[in-house]
């Protein structure tokens, strides 16, 4: 009967390791990119000059705290590429402006999007993300690789996430930025992907229950 309850305890560590290395928030998952819903606020910043930081805030949501399925400013779905939608030209926003990420901003008096590429952006589960898919779309430029600083640090709290990235946009750019610093910090809502159990989890839930099952019929 020892023997037994060692048996059930080795399992129920390997469950446990299992569980605790699937920990990463699986692709699929959205990420809301909130303003002002629970005092949440999310923006990118870029140091433009010596002494000037511009600061722009970006929503995902059309109404302060509401989540809208299947939008076109529905945030961020990890490791699923979601392209550049019709907000990126020159002058200010306009209604007609949608995204698949984020509502077109202003920035420099003109029209830009965040869109993430076939990299994606993925949960690295260890407290980090990999924005590697990471891009801009600003006054018609196509693609900005906002994607090549280090790994973004990335916290849950219940429902909620915090998100806060930086990195440089490329020399050469044809934006004219090229070199200057960009920082990004996003709060919002964490809604997961449906994900099937890993049939190895599957397989040793059944293996402890025949066991149980066995101990009850010796006894």
């Amino acid at each position: 009967m020892k023997k037994f309850y060692m048996l059930v305890i080795a399992m129920l560590i390997v469950v446990g390791t299992s569980a605790m290395s699937s920990a990463a928030l699986a692709p699929g998952t959205l990420l809301t990119i909130d303003q002002t819903f629970e005092g949440a606020v999310s923006y990118f910043t870029m140091a433009v000059g010596s002494a000037t930081i511009l600061t722009t805030n970006i929503k995902s949501t059309n109404t302060a705290g509401a989540f809208i399925a299947k939008s076109t400013s529905g945030g961020i779905l990890l490791g699923t590429p979601q392209a550049a939608g019709s907000g990126s030209h020159t002058g200010t926003t306009t209604s007609a402006d949608l995204n698949s990420i984020d509502a077109p901003w202003n920035f420099f008096f003109n029209t830009g999007e965040h869109f993430q590429s076939a990299a994606g952006i993925t949960d690295n589960g260890d407290g980090t993300m990999s924005m590697a898919g990471w891009f801009v779309s600003w006054n018609g430029i196509p693609a900005i690789n906002m994607g090549t600083g280090p790994a973004a640090t990335f916290t849950v709290s219940g429902t909620h996430y915090t998100l806060d990235y930086m990195a440089t946009v490329p020399i050469g750019d044809p934006s004219s930025f090229g070199g200057v610093p960009y920082a990004l910090h996003i709060n919002g809502r964490v809604f997961p992907a449906v994900v099937p159990e890993p049939a190895s989890l599957l397989l040793i839930g059944s293996g402890l229950i025949g066991l149980i099952g066995l101990a009850r019929r010796k006894n």
